[in-house]
């Protein structure tokens, strides 16, 4: 027997050690599910079972995000739903008013009552769809002119001035920037050996000439339908007003007049009429003609100079300016020639008369405060308000599509730039642009596009795919300013009602496509879920029946280790007691 080195004693004590620490690991991971509690249990498996665990957590955000996105779809699709109900009906009333056969004037007058009252519905539809307090009805975006990179070019912005973006590119000189009624496309006056008319897409594109032709053609504005173009050309020897396809085809000719007609010309809301300025008679007069050429009819008829005429998006009234007062005034007009009201009423030159979206009011350029300032007014003259503090050289004011806020393009730093302002807000106007290059920007350049949306679908940031939301307002529908007061603008009514409810249908037909898509990477991720699930299980999770196997040997070998460990000490005992009787 050996006192010095007790080597039973010291095994014993490390198969103690050994089973006790066994013991507890089994407990541990019969306690907490888990065969990996500690990076030591397994470090390999546990970096693995972590990368897992951060795919799971992932995919559950994604199917999260994706659940989000199929409702605000579902919102979207219903708001379009309402859309197409309105449109539905106000075909059914354009349809009535065709009717010559029983109809009267008063008949059509509450007719058209009721369409305009269906637009503002829209109007409203539209511009409250909004999803977790994000607008979807498409984007608000600025067109405008830049000398920024030299050349005049196209550039396109967020309403804010943020991610501006340069879609032409292109050499020579590019301005006068206008977007179709839906926003897909920008339509602009191209130098390069002369002017020509020309139109790019507004997400970026291949530019079409739609004139090419040796002599000038500018000063575009779009039909209601967005699908052709108005401008001005003296290809004839002297300036004529044409009308072009979208594509560049169809041209044609549509004042045919040895005197001057010029422009702005625009489109009534329904594209039926077209209103221009013509000095067939001496002087310049406002003048008003079907859009296929006939029919002229002279609004004005006075020895005063009358111009720069503007159509209300209801198709109503037209505002323009005239100097028959003795100096430049803003006067608004029925679109029959009745019912002249001068609406600024300032010894000042007032110009530029912009409408807002809803009809209701007329903002205008003006320097009767000392400084070019925007002012307000309403559409009977009263209510005069000043919405600018400006102090330089200040033109074109334009609506933002939803009527609260105004653009303007500015000198005021010394520099051409564009800014806007909160109508009503307080707040001071904002510089969108604050660029050393030259920045100008026309009566309607703010407008809506398409709002692009990026859908996280997966747990990596490779994992993603866009949407794109149209916007769904009723001037990008094309039924803004329906107008039934006679047979054949009726008819034009029930066509433009037609183009809108294809489109609305199509949109649709997009949003259900976008919607199942959502739905199936879903369904994907669930699957990839539930599989990697099970995977880092068999990694991480412990098995309960092997662990219970396990946690009983351990147990029984804790034990036994135990009670060697007291026999052991018995033994030393009995070798202390005969150590004791041989020295006595």
């Amino acid at each position: 027997m050996v006192i010095n080195t007790d080597i039973a004693s010291m095994t014993g004590r490390n198969a103690l050690r050994t089973a006790d620490l066994d013991f507890r690991t089994r407990m541990q991971r019969l306690s907490s599910g888990l065969r990996i509690n500690q990076g030591a249990d397994d470090p390999s498996g546990l970096a693995i079972s972590e990368g897992m665990r951060a795919q799971i957590r992932g995919l559950d955000a994604s199917i999260h995000n994706l659940q989000d996105t199929v409702n605000m779809l579902q919102t979207v699709d219903g708001a379009a739903a309402e859309l197409q109900d309105m449109v539905q009906r106000m075909r059914d009333l354009s349809v009535r008013a065709a009717n010559e056969a029983t109809l009267t004037a008063r008949d059509r007058s509450n007719i058209q009552n009721e369409i305009q009252s269906l637009a503002s519905a829209m109007r409203q539809v539209a511009f409250d769809l909004k999803f977790n307090g994000k607008d979807l009805n498409g984007e608000q975006k600025i067109a405008f002119q830049s000398e920024r990179t030299g050349d005049s070019e196209i550039f396109i912005m967020d309403a804010n001035g943020n991610a501006p973006a340069n879609l032409t590119n292109m050499a020579g000189n590019q301005r006068n920037a206008v977007p179709s009624p839906d926003g897909s496309f920008i339509a602009f006056d191209s130098f390069q050996a002369n002017w020509e008319v020309t139109v790019i897409p507004a997400q970026g594109g291949a530019p079409i000439n739609l004139t090419n032709h040796p002599q000038e053609d500018i000063w575009k504005s779009w039909s209601p339908d967005g699908e052709r173009l108005l401008f001005r050309s003296f290809r004839d020897g002297n300036y004529e007003l044409y009308a072009v396809e979208r594509d560049g085809s169809n041209l044609v000719n549509l004042t045919n007049n040895p005197g001057t007609d010029t422009v702005p010309a625009v489109w009534s809301p329904d594209g039926t009429r077209i209103a221009f300025v013509s000095q067939r008679d001496g002087n310049q007069e406002l003048y008003v003609v079907d859009s296929d050429g006939g029919n002229l009819t002279n609004l004005t008829q006075h020895p005063g100079e009358d111009f720069w005429p503007e159509w209300s998006p209801d198709g109503s009234k037209i505002a323009f300016l005239s100097t028959r007062s003795g100096n430049y005034e803003l006067y608004v007009i029925n679109e029959d020639g009745s019912g002249l009201v001068n609406v600024s009423n300032s010894l000042a030159a007032d110009m530029q008369p912009a409408w807002s979206p809803d009809s209701s009011q007329l903002a205008f350029a003006s320097p009767r405060s000392g400084f070019w300032n925007v002012y307000v007014v309403n559409a009977d003259g009263s209510g005069l308000e000043m919405v600018t503090d400006n102090t330089g050289l200040l033109l074109y004011p334009f609506w933002s599509p939803d009527g609260k806020s105004i653009g303007y393009t500015s000198l005021r730093t010394g520099d051409w730039e564009i800014y806007s302002i909160d109508i009503g807000s307080g707040q001071p106007a904002v510089n969108l642009t604050n660029s050393p290059g030259y920045d100008f920007a026309l009566t309607n350049g703010w407008h809506l596009g398409t709002l692009e949306l990026n859908v996280q679908a997966g747990p990596d940031s490779s994992h993603h795919f866009e949407l794109e939301l149209r916007p769904l307002s009723p001037r990008s529908l094309g039924v803004a300013g329906l107008r039934v007061d006679t047979a054949k603008r009726a008819g034009r009514a029930i066509e433009l009602c037609d183009h809108a409810l294809n489109a609305l249908g199509d949109y649709r037909a997009e949003i259900g496509i976008m919607s199942r898509r959502a739905g199936h990477v879903i369904d994907d991720n669930i699957a990839a879920r539930i599989n990697e699930s099970a995977a880092r299980s068999r990694i991480a999770d412990a098995d309960m029946a092997a662990e219970s196997a396990a946690y009983a040997r351990a147990a029984i070998v804790r034990r036994s280790a135990e009670g060697m460990i007291a026999n052991e000490q018995s033994l030393r005992r009995a070798a202390f007691d005969l150590l004791f009787e041989s020295l006595k």
